[in-house]
Order: C-alpha cells, then sequence, then structure tokens
C-alpha cells in the first residue's frame, strides 16, 4: 500500500508544482510591458482576427508573446469585445491594459498646427481643438507648457543636442495629426517630437554638412527666419547676412527675438507685438539682438521644415542690412546710408 501512495503523493506535488509555475509565469507575462518606449498608433480593420490583431502588436513591440496574449483575452471572452477603430496604445502598456483599450473604441481626431508659434500658442491651438472634440479633455494648456518645458523628459534621438535642462521650443514640429481624442500632453508632445526626428532632423542629418550651425543653431536661427519673413527666397536671403553677423560678432538686430522676450500684449492681444517702444530696445537681454551679438539663448517659435532647409541653404548676397515693411515685403541695404533711406520709404 506504501508503494502505491507515494507514487501518487509525488504526481500530486508535481502536477501542483507546474500549476504554480505556469500560473506564476501567466500572471507576470500578462502585466509585462512591451518594448515601445513611446505611444503606439494602431488600427483594426472590420474583420481581422485575435490572431492577426496579436501579430501586428509584436511587430509594434507593443507586445512581446502574443500566444499569452491570445490566452488572455479568451480566458476572459475579451477577444469577442474588441471593436475595429483607431487607438493610441501607451508606452509599455501591460496585456490587461491593452486588452480593456481595445474595446473602448477611442476614435482619432485631428488637429493643425500651423508653422512659427512659439509654445504657449501651440499650447492653446492644441487644447482648443482637443477639447472641441472632447469637452473632458484631461489636460489644460499649462498641463502641455509644463510638459514641453524640460527636454529631458523625452528620448528621441536628437533630444540630447538640445542643451540640458532647455524646453522643446524650436522642436515641437508644426504639422497636422491624428491623435487619440483622450491623449495626454505627453502623447502629443512624443507624436511632434517623432515628427521633428522624421522629417526635420532627418533634413538637417542629410544637409549639414552645407552647415558650419549644429542642430541648436540651426533651429534656432530657423525660428527667426520663419518670424522674419514669408518667402523661401527671403528666408534664405536673410539667413546668408544673419550668418554673416555671427561670423563677425555684429549683432543680428532683428525685432522678433525682442518680441519673444516681451510676450502676450494685452493691449494688442497677441504674442507678437508690433508696437516696440525705445524703452524696449534698451532692454537688457540675451533676447534683445539689437544689443547682444549672437544667438537668442532658444529658439523662438517652432518653424516648419521649410525655415529649417532655408537655414541650411543661404543664398549669398552683398546685404548686410534688411526691413520688413507693413505688407511683409523685405527690402535689402548694402550700407546703413541705404538702410535709412529704405526705413524712411517705407516705414514712415
Amino acid at each position: 500500500m506504501k508503494k502505491i501512495i507515494i507514487p501518487i503523493t509525488l504526481l500530486i506535488v508535481f502536477l501542483l508544482s507546474g500549476f504554480l509555475l505556469i500560473y506564476h509565469y501567466y500572471t507576470t507575462e500578462i502585466v509585462k510591458s512591451g518594448d515601445n518606449s513611446h505611444s503606439v498608433t494602431f488600427i483594426i480593420t472590420s474583420g481581422e482576427g485575435i490572431q492577426q490583431i496579436s501579430q501586428e502588436l509584436l511587430s509594434l513591440q507593443v507586445i512581446d508573446n502574443p500566444t499569452i496574449f491570445n490566452i488572455y483575452l479568451k480566458l476572459n471572452q475579451d477577444d469577442k469585445k474588441i471593436e475595429a477603430g483607431s487607438y493610441l496604445i501607451p508606452a509599455r502598456a501591460s496585456i490587461v491594459d491593452i486588452a480593456k483599450l481595445l474595446q473602448k473604441g477611442n476614435f482619432f481626431t485631428n488637429i493643425t498646427i500651423p508653422e512659427g508659434k512659439r509654445l504657449e500658442e501651440q499650447a492653446s491651438i492644441i487644447y482648443d481643438q482637443l477639447k472641441s472634440n472632447n469637452p473632458s479633455i484631461q489636460f489644460s494648456e499649462q498641463d502641455f507648457i509644463n510638459e514641453a518645458k524640460n527636454s529631458s523628459f523625452f528620448t528621441q534621438s536628437f533630444i540630447s543636442q538640445i542643451p540640458n535642462g532647455k524646453s522643446l521650443e524650436g522642436f515641437l514640429f508644426p504639422d497636422t495629426y491624428q491623435v487619440d481624442k483622450n491623449a495626454t500632453a505627453k502623447d502629443i508632445i512624443n507624436i511632434m517630437l517623432d515628427a521633428f526626428s522624421t522629417k526635420a532632423y532627418a533634413a538637417y542629418t542629410t544637409g549639414r554638412k552645407q552647415t558650419s550651425l549644429n542642430l541648436y543653431q540651426t533651429v534656432t536661427l530657423a525660428s527667426i527666419l520663419e518670424r522674419e519673413a514669408k518667402t523661401d527666397t527671403d528666408k534664405r536671403m536673410i539667413a546668408d547676412i544673419l550668418i554673416r553677423r555671427l561670423n563677425t560678432n555684429y549683432p543680428l538686430g532683428v525685432d522678433s527675438t525682442l518680441q519673444y522676450l516681451l510676450g502676450y500684449s494685452t493691449t494688442e492681444k497677441t504674442w507678437w507685438r508690433q508696437t516696440i517702444y525705445e524703452t524696449d530696445l534698451n532692454i537688457n537681454s540675451p533676447y534683445n539682438t539689437r544689443l547682444n551679438p549672437g544667438l537668442p539663448p532658444t529658439p523662438i517659435a517652432n518653424p516648419g521644415l521649410g525655415s529649417i532647409t532655408d537655414a541650411m541653404t543661404p543664398i549669398s548676397n552683398n546685404y548686410f542690412y534688411y526691413i520688413s515693411d507693413n505688407q511683409g515685403n523685405i527690402h535689402y541695404a548694402i550700407d546703413i546710408n541705404q538702410q535709412n533711406a529704405n526705413i524712411a520709404k517705407y516705414l514712415r
């Protein structure tokens, strides 16, 4: 009798141990995060089965074990609840989180951010556009600004070229984006930074042999060009003038950097005031490029791809001065006498 009891006991212990190991492995895997370091756009089309869905999630590095994902869905009957639609899956979400998310049908909405806007303007534009599609938006304009104030919170490859601790001003790429209506401020910033990486940083990497400026300097110059001129030709002409001024340690003398410093005008109700007083011209600040040589400490706006390219491809010319008239047309001058004549003709 004892000879029979011992093998049965061992078998029970073996089966129980196996069950515990499987249970531990299963429960560990379902809370395990994928390898996606940023939010991932994921679209489920009508008729897709869980096998295809799990393989697509694996290819996006959202999950690392499609078998466990499928088992979890079937055991919880979530495989029958998944809806077709567009989703924004947060970075390193667990299988449990993903399974819940894919049942919600969190569809996207479009937001459009124009070129040449500063951080505060972008925050307002994004907030207003998202709020019109989702009154219960989860973040405020100030939340967006706060998230973008410190570049060290983000991990895109070019981030290391932004001086430590500085804001993302200049790198929040203006474009039209499709974002989840429930996206967080950080989600949207990551989408904009990824677009900068794909478009602007790629263009800089390709063309950087044409310029002596590093990435941060290029974006800073591009942000000035975005505010100073309308056409690519004028931007490239001004780029040549400003780079020559930089190389000779001569003040850039651009009003847009002073506008950035002065900030919002409650009188004109704009971040880019047109009225600059004599006292403003004497403000002691590195953003006052009438007094101080060199680029301002940061970009002054978020330039588009065109302006970034223009900053790297200046048109060689003999001018050293320029002005913009009331219609935004640029008038160039070789010397101060010609500049004064243009001022008298076009601005008075």
